[in-house]
């Protein structure tokens, strides 16, 4: 019976590789006419779903890299800027990279520990790393999402983080952009979560910024998700749940007060 699946499965593979290039040609072609549309119009709903729909079965059918490529796509197409006409870069470089990575073929599950790594790696779904440099704000999020299961670690450095990573993987990482996004910091954030062996670890961006230049700056870098501050914690540990793949139990109860900064354990940059 077993065997019987995994034929099964093997032949549903096979079968959405073969149609994956018609697939990519499809959604380009709904670009071309949502490109010049307006916001209302029904072609950008039409692309929204295509992209969605790719995202979704070419990580079911093993085709991860080219799953976590088209959903970056997708989170960029749902904060466009006023004109769509400004992604065409981003967009002709989507579509190149996927058309590459779909020629890979199946791929081991995003978070599998890589043969030629140094050393293993331990992978904890419900940890989160927390790039933040203010301590009020880093130990309010800490202890908030402490309360929905998630172990959150603080970091005000990229380069402690990267030390962090060498020994466990976390579930996802949340950067705050606002803080992070300009000088070497940012630059060194945005190198670590485009290359490498965590190009693929989610990660969610908080910004004090609204517009869709940051947005899309916070995409470009790998971001998978994006929170205007305040944040809201409800929405951060929804995304959090949908990144990680965790499902937290009966809801935990969320602290209204300020932490005092001395109170939570935050990698220093010394």
């Amino acid at each position: 019976m077993k065997r019987d699946v995994k034929e099964r499965l093997r032949k549903l593979q096979t079968r959405f590789a073969a149609g994956l290039p018609a697939r990519i040609d499809e959604i380009e072609v709904a670009w071309g006419a949502a490109r010049e549309s307006a916001p209302e119009d029904p072609s950008r709903d039409t692309l929204h779903r295509l992209m969605h729909n790719l995202a979704g079965a070419s990580g079911s059918f093993g085709f991860v890299a080219v799953g976590e490529r088209a959903r970056l796509l997708e989170v960029m197409l749902k904060s466009p800027p006023p004109r769509l006409t400004d992604l065409e870069p981003d967009m002709a470089v989507g579509f190149r990279d996927l058309r590459q990575l779909a020629a890979r073929g199946i791929e081991p599950a995003a978070g599998a520990v890589l043969a030629d790594a140094a050393a293993p790696v331990e992978v904890s779904p419900s940890t989160v790393y927390l790039l933040h440099d203010d301590p009020l704000e880093a130990g309010e999020l800490v202890r908030q999402l402490d309360h929905f299961g998630y172990n959150t670690a603080a970091f005000d450095a990229p380069d402690k983080l990267v030390i962090a990573l060498e020994s466990r993987r976390p579930g996802a990482v949340i950067v705050d952009w606002s803080a992070q996004s300009s000088g070497q910091a940012g630059a060194k954030m945005v190198r670590l979560l485009r290359g490498g062996l965590h190009a693929d670890l989610p990660a969610v961006f908080l910004s004090i910024e609204e517009g869709w230049e940051a947005r899309l700056q916070a995409v470009r870098a790998g971001g998978r998700a994006y929170l205007t501050k305040p944040v809201e914690i409800s929405s951060l540990v929804e995304w959090l749940d949908r990144l990680t793949g965790r499902r937290t139990q009966t809801p935990f109860r969320i602290l209204a007060r300020t932490v005092p900064a001395e109170t939570i354990e935050i990698v220093s940059a010394d």
